[in-house]
Parts: C-alpha cells; sequence; structure tokens
C-alpha cells in the first residue's frame, strides 16, 4: 500500500513538472508572438503616416494617428492614455529635431512595453549621477568664480551683469561662460 502510494506520488509529481515545462513554453512563444505582433501593428501605424522618404515622423504625423484603432491599441498595450501622447513622441524624440525615426519608433515603443530591466534603470541612474557631477563642478566654478575677492570676480562686466550674462572672454581654455568638464 505505502509503495503503491510512493508510485501515485512520483508520477504526480512528474506530470506536474511535465506541465509546469508545456506552459512554461506555451507562455514564452505567447510573449514572443504578442511582441511580433505589436512590432507588426507599429508598421501598419507607420505605413498609415505616409512618412516621406527621410524615414522621419513629425509630431503632426503622429498626432494624425491618434484616431488609428492601431494607435490607439498600442496605447492600450504601453498603458498610456492618448492624452500623453505629446509626452510619449517628446520621450522618443532625443535628439529634440522634432521628429522621430521610424524605426527609432518601433524600438522605442517595443522597449516601453512591459517592465524595466535592471539595465535600464542602472543606466538611467549612472547618466543622472554624470549630470549631477557635472552640474555639482560647474556649480563650484560659478561658485569659485563669483566669490567676493577673487581675481575672476574683477572680470564680470557690470553692463553684462544686468542683462544677465558673463563676459565671455577670457585667457587659456576657460572663459567665464562655460567651464570645461
Amino acid at each position: 500500500v505505502v509503495f503503491a502510494l510512493y508510485i501515485a506520488f512520483a508520477t504526480l509529481a512528474m506530470l506536474n513538472v511535465i506541465t509546469g515545462v508545456f506552459v512554461e513554453s506555451a507562455m514564452a512563444s505567447a510573449r514572443e508572438e504578442d511582441g511580433l505582433d505589436r512590432v507588426n501593428s507599429l508598421r501598419e501605424i507607420l505605413k498609415a503616416m505616409n512618412i516621406d522618404e527621410s524615414g522621419r515622423m513629425t509630431w503632426e504625423h503622429f498626432e494624425g494617428q491618434l484616431s488609428n484603432p492601431n494607435m490607439e491599441l498600442l496605447f492600450k498595450a504601453l498603458d498610456l492614455s492618448p492624452y500623453e501622447a505629446e509626452s510619449l513622441f517628446n520621450l522618443l524624440d532625443f535628439d529634440n529635431e522634432g521628429s522621430i525615426d521610424a524605426e527609432e519608433f518601433v524600438a522605442g515603443c517595443t522597449r516601453m512595453h512591459g517592465p524595466a530591466k535592471a539595465i535600464d534603470l542602472t543606466t538611467l541612474m549612472c547618466e543622472v549621477m554624470r549630470l549631477h557631477r557635472q552640474w555639482a563642478e560647474h556649480a563650484h566654478f560659478i561658485e569659485d568664480l563669483l566669490a567676493p575677492g577673487s581675481p575672476n570676480a574683477a572680470r564680470v562686466s557690470p553692463s553684462n551683469k544686468a542683462r544677465g550674462g558673463l563676459w565671455r572672454g577670457g585667457r587659456g581654455a576657460h572663459s567665464l561662460a562655460s567651464p570645461s568638464l
């Protein structure tokens, strides 16, 4: 009797493991298929925009597609509302030119879907720390430059000060307007 229970338990455990492997495989296939469907719908959106030969879309192209059912599905998949469309466009416009490369649009929207990956968060954290360090160095430079009694304080022109600017001349690699970082 004990041996029969052991066999039954071992069989059920083995079937449970096998079922888990099949389910995981099916879920992975579904995720991959979902990603391909998303890329295809993004490419359909791009085709509907009639983008010129440069392969770049402007905010006007993007805004014109907000009523497109594929675009609505995209926003739903990204957990965004259509009211956030301009923010999405500006986020994907890395170079701030007012246009987005079509492939950058597809890649950016694909990366935005799903949870953030550790590498993305680490990259963002490193970039913020680098910018903070540059800002702190620049702030120290300006503080030293404008400190009372500093030899550089005499180089600040009162007429430029009134206009909110600093004298841009100077000797060597530094000017008062921008330190080298």
